[in-house]
């Protein structure tokens, strides 16, 4: 019996699995790395798993910050997030889930928050948004820069965050 030669390192990749059999005397006797079909079904679990089921609507908590930065490590929140004026980490609400239609096929689900400048008369500058899994604490999943410079809001002004993620 030959075994697969593997010119490539697919473990830990979410498209391939590798198959080992053993015999009773500990041999191996085959080993094959097939890749995997994510069913429509696969899919939906994938999303719910990120962002929450599609019952309870709460698929994501947003949080903002006006310090532009690269995170490094494990984070839990942004520097220097924002947690007044009504710029603090929310839950969003799911607005689409878009179902693959093959095996294997791209799902995507968009999230969204509107936030509301509720605070003084001061100015509050926005210059990047994160996506998390957890309204306090919790896993950064996406970061976003705000690519044509800080959004700066005024007191009753509005910033609305649409997030689409593809699976």
């Amino acid at each position: 019996m030959s075994l697969v030669k593997v010119g490539y390192e697919p473990w830990g990749r979410v498209n391939w699995v590798r198959i080992r059999h053993y015999g009773v005397d500990g041999d191996l006797k085959m080993e094959q790395v097939v890749k995997n079909n994510r069913t429509d079904m696969g899919a939906l679990w994938h999303a719910n798993t990120l962002f929450g089921t599609v019952a309870d609507g709460t698929v994501g908590c947003i949080g903002l910050t006006g310090t532009i930065a690269t995170p490094t490590g494990t984070v839990t929140s942004l520097i220097a997030e924002i947690s007044t004026y009504g710029f603090q980490r929310t839950a969003a609400t799911r607005q689409t889930y878009v179902a693959p239609t093959v095996l294997n096929g791209t799902f995507t689900i968009d999230v969204y928050h509107q936030f509301m400048h509720t605070g003084t008369g001061t100015a509050v500058g926005l210059g990047m948004a994160g996506l998390f899994n957890k309204v306090s604490a919790g896993t950064l999943y996406a970061l976003a820069t705000f690519t044509q410079g800080p959004a700066t809001l005024s007191l009753g002004e509005k910033l609305d965050v649409t997030w689409t993620v593809s699976g």
